[in-house]
């Protein structure tokens, strides 16, 4: 699959069935993630009433070999204090970078649109040791951006709007420039968000963070992207953004509005590239690749952990949203799942436990699969838990736990599958499965493993009374 088709199937079509391959953390934070490698992390945070669709055209647009692109999903923890709801979405953010990061001493950069510039800033005060740079995209100033109440009802208001024509004209207004399919996705994550989680986000980015008082604590080099926006125009940018940052530099998308990523992506993404091989270069050695010191593979060398990378972009970034493709359509070609599933193929799944020798077998598996889900409305995938192990360069394991839900977020099966891959000529392809029905949310509560009772029973066997 192409970079941009694999991009495609995780950021596509807007917030209703955008998304498909979401993945959820453990404690609840829903990102989307493309690409992989040790060089490094760039991670995404939308901004008010939007969502990580936002950064795909951004996301395809960048050329960065060896490094994982994440968009971050925002959602307020229930506390409806301002500052709390920022320090949530920091939490959130945090979460999700340590998810993909694992023990890895990978460095990130942080880019954040318009409140989540305000959310980035906090992430990067606490991330000084991996920290490369900090990007904020026509930010919300930290400290808040002060209305009177007739303009925070007003814009109340505008929040609990669920009709989407209404939606699209407070978009264009704010723009400079919106291709139709641009608007689209901008409508559809304004219509995506639950009122109250938009009150809520409301109040966070007007109030702010009481931080936003002080000077920026972060020291890493700072980009600062400004453009023709009205709201937070340039003179408001420099007084009451840049000046707080100790490393700042402003650099200009004329010709945009509000959104600089969803209008001019292609600028956007060339702004980042260079920023990136910047702070790069600038870096200590220590922050520009990773630390290989990691408790499950502390004897594997360089080339495994490369082999653990490009398994995780295979399985995860291709393979799951491929899968979800051909389950959530009736007019995809389900033979495209046979770049990944092996012929001949084992399984011992819930519906079935033989070898399958042909392409026809294996296909079948994939209709038994899909069949039942598509009558419950099916529509994408969340991995609650996930787990891969590297044998050698040529032979892994992927254990998972899957959470197929409705486009309502309605959960319609909750699956655990350990998956055997074995790479061929032809590339990566799953040469086994098993799988069981489960209500649990880690593999540890799934998988029961007998060692340590059966060398308890030994010992017993063997001690004297």
């Amino acid at each position: 699959m192409s970079a941009n088709a694999s991009t495609d199937a995780a950021l596509d079509t807007g917030a209703k069935t955008d998304l498909a391959a979401l993945r959820i953390t453990q404690r609840g934070a829903k990102f989307a993630s493309y690409g992989g490698g040790a060089e490094g992390i760039v991670v995404f945070i939308h901004g008010y009433l939007d969502s990580p669709a936002e950064w795909r055209e951004v996301i395809q647009n960048l050329n960065r070999p060896g490094w994982e692109m994440v968009a971050v999903e925002l959602r307020s923890g229930g506390d409806l204090r301002p500052a709390a709801t920022l320090e949530a979405y920091s939490r959130q953010v945090r979460d999700v970078l340590a998810e993909v990061r694992g023990r890895l001493e990978i460095p990130v950069v942080i880019v954040g649109h318009s409140m989540g510039g305000q959310v980035a800033e906090l992430v990067a005060e606490q991330e000084p040791d991996h920290l490369l740079g900090l990007v904020l995209i026509v930010p919300a100033p930290l400290r808040g951006y002060p209305v009177s109440d007739e303009q925070l009802d007003a814009f109340a208001r505008r929040a609990r709007v669920k009709d989407p024509a209404a939606i699209a004209k407070a978009k264009t207004a704010m723009a400079v420039q919106l291709e139709p399919k641009r608007l689209g996705r901008l409508v559809d994550a304004t219509l995506a968000t639950p009122t109250a989680e938009a009150i809520a986000a409301l109040n966070a980015w007007t109030s702010g963070h009481p931080r936003g008082n002080d000077s920026s604590r972060v020291t890493a080099p700072t980009l600062i992207v400004v453009s023709d926006d009205k709201f937070f125009n340039r003179q408001l940018l420099k007084q009451e953004v840049a000046k707080r940052f100790r490393d700042a530099q402003l650099v200009d998308v004329p010709g945009t509005g509000h959104w600089p990523h969803v209008e001019n992506p292609k600028s956007v993404a060339e702004i980042l590239d260079r920023f990136i091989s910047r702070v790069s270069e600038r870096a200590p050695t220590a922050r520009r690749g990773p630390q290989i010191e990691r408790e499950a593979i502390l004897s594997a060398s360089i080339e495994s952990v490369s082999t653990l990378r490009q398994i995780d972009q295979w399985f995860f970034g291709e393979y799951l949203p491929k899968w979800v493709s051909i389950g959530g359509s009736t007019v995809a070609d389900p033979s495209g799942i046979l770049k990944f599933w092996g012929v001949p193929m084992h399984a011992a799944s819930i519906h079935l436990t033989k070898w399958l020798d042909t392409p026809k077998a294996v296909l079948g598996l994939l209709a038994a699969n899909h069949g039942p889900l598509k009558a419950l409305g099916y529509a994408r995938t969340c991995v609650l838990d996930r787990r891969i192990t590297v044998y050698n360069d040529d032979a892994a394991s992927i254990d998972v736990i899957w959470s197929r839900r409705r486009a309502d977020g309605a959960e319609v099966q909750r699956l655990a599958v350990h998956f055997e891959a074995r790479r061929s000529e032809d590339g990566w392809r799953v040469i086994s499965l098993a799988s069981k029905l489960t209500s649990e949310n880690s593999l540890d509560q799934v998988w029961r493993h007998s060692r340590g009772r059966l060398v308890a029973q030994a010992e017993a066997v063997g001690r004297p009374d």
